[in-house]
C-alpha cells in the first residue's frame, strides 16, 4: 500500500471509532497499531522530497490518536494521559 492508502485506512478507522465512542459504543482497537505501523513504514519508503509532508501528516495523525485516547478515557471515566503516550 502507498503512504496515502495507509493514511486513509488509519483515518477511516479513526472516523469509525470516533462515531462509535460518541454514541457510547465500545470499540475494538485491534489492528489499529498495525495500520499505524504500516503508515510509518510507507512514510520511511517515500522519496526524500516527500518525507516532510508525510511527517506533517503523521504528526496530525498522532494528534487524532491522542484525541481518540482522550475520548475513550472519558467514556470509561479515566483521566486522559496528558503525556500523549503512543
Amino acid at each position: 500500500m502507498t503512504f496515502a492508502d495507509c493514511l486513509a485506512a488509519v483515518r477511516a478507522r479513526l472516523d469509525t471509532h470516533r462515531v462509535d465512542v460518541a454514541a457510547g459504543r465500545t470499540v475494538s482497537l485491534a489492528g489499529l497499531e498495525d495500520l499505524v505501523a504500516a503508515a510509518c513504514a510507507a512514510a520511511e519508503a517515500l522519496p526524500e522530497d516527500a518525507r516532510a509532508a508525510a511527517r506533517d501528516d503523521l504528526t496530525r495523525l498522532g494528534a487524532e490518536l491522542d484525541a481518540l485516547g482522550a475520548a475513550l478515557a472519558a467514556q470509561v471515566g479515566e483521566p486522559a494521559d496528558e503525556g500523549g503516550a503512543r
